[in-house]
């Protein structure tokens, strides 16, 4: 039975064959979609027609197939070569279909199709000792038909804009894993990572933004918003079993607790620095790199029995060094790559913003979130 509404699934298959000189992982996966009736209307149709000059042929059930596979070969008792490959797809945002043909200027587009995602992964895996291990690859994620803008002559002669499959992005990096496995009460993993992520457009809406500003669609690469250079991240988990308490520098603590940490350091994201030439802008598009970002939460937990009843308190602090980190996005002044403040020059001019006007670019969102904590209680009887 078809219905008015979407309906999305998928199903997947997936083997392991394994010898002692190799082992492969294979698998595929099947993504579909039906997106209604209520697109296949004849009056839906027609007006999407009138609308953007083209003919509704579209399909309203999609799929797509995704092979999955990963081979790896044990060249000593210690080191394993891998390689990975895989297809990933996406369904765009629903309003990215569904936007009526109606009312004009921007419609939906029926006739889109999944945003795909190719991966290759390619690195060396070697044991140090029985729980310490590190992993150096390389990888690489080639992103297209990721949904953007066309803007169309409608049969009225008027423009209209529709969602299409245009847009496109790659990352290419290095990572490094330190990884120690659960023993003597701690355990740890250490990633270090090295990217570069260009593109077309780091959102569906960008092409409206270049419209606005009489931009021309651009014809090659640049640095994606989320591109960011440098990032390592540690996370700790220091604990004592239930029935197993340990000593510590001579001293016996008490069981059934753990404490987790984890830190994120980044280089910074791209920003486009600030000029007033819309031509310039253009060029300079994600050329600059924000300031560092450093992050730490804590995570600790303390079991208790009580009878029958098992207790549990939990806590958790976020930014527990209370770092402010800098938000692009809101209050950040692309003249002077940090965010407003007061004394900060009106762009590039010798003219300083008024209280007013500094006040309202500084605004609260300019740092992220900063220390806060949440408690918890669990009980199981």
């Amino acid at each position: 039975v078809f219905h008015s509404y979407p309906l999305v699934g998928g199903v997947y298959i997936q083997d392991k064959f394994e010898k002692e000189f190799i082992i492969i992982n294979a698998g595929v996966r099947a993504e579909w979609c039906y997106l209604g009736k209520k697109v296949d209307e004849g009056s839906w149709k027609s007006q999407w027609e009138k609308a953007t000059g083209l003919k509704a042929n579209w399909n309203s059930f999609k799929y797509r197939i995704a092979p999955r596979f990963g081979i790896s070969f044990p060249i000593q008792e210690e080191t394993v070569l891998f390689f990975s490959y895989g297809h990933f797809y996406q369904l765009p945002e629903m309003q990215y279909f569904y936007r009526d043909p109606f009312s004009g200027g921007l419609t939906g587009n029926p006739d889109l199709d999944y945003e795909l995602t190719i991966t290759y992964e390619f690195g060396v895996t070697h044991q140090l000792s029985d729980d310490l291990v590190i992993d150096v690859k390389s990888y690489a994620k080639d992103i297209s038909e990721q949904v953007g803008q066309t803007t169309l002559q409608s049969a009225s002669g008027t423009p209209v804009t529709i969602w299409d499959n245009k847009s496109y992005g790659r990352a290419r990096g290095l990572e490094f894993e330190l990884n120690k496995d659960f023993s003597n009460n701690y355990s740890f993993k250490l990633t270090y990572t090295l990217q570069w992520a260009n593109g077309y457009a780091a959102s569906a809406f960008d092409d409206y933004v270049r419209s606005q500003n009489d931009f021309p669609y651009p014809i090659r690469e640049r640095r994606m918003n989320w591109d960011v250079r440098h990032e390592i991240i540690f996370q700790g988990t220091l604990a004592s079993p239930k029935g197993q308490p340990f000593n510590l520098f001579g001293l016996e603590l008490p069981d059934d607790w753990g404490l987790t940490v984890l830190s994120n350091f980044n280089s910074g994201y791209a920003y486009t620095p600030g000029t007033n030439d819309p031509a310039e802008r253009q060029k300079l598009e994600n050329v600059a790199t924000g300031p560092v970002g450093l992050n730490t939460d804590i995570k600790f937990y303390k079991g208790f029995s009580i009878g029958d009843i098992n207790l549990k308190v939990t806590l958790d602090v976020f930014n527990v060094f209370d770092v402010r980190n800098v938000n692009l996005y809101y209050g950040f002044n692309p003249w002077t790559g940090q965010p407003f403040k007061y004394g900060d020059l009106v762009d590039d001019t010798h003219k300083y913003h008024n209280w007013y006007s500094a006040f309202y670019k500084r605004d609260p969102r300019q740092y992220m979130s900063g220390r806060y904590a949440k408690l918890g209680i669990k009980l199981d009887f």
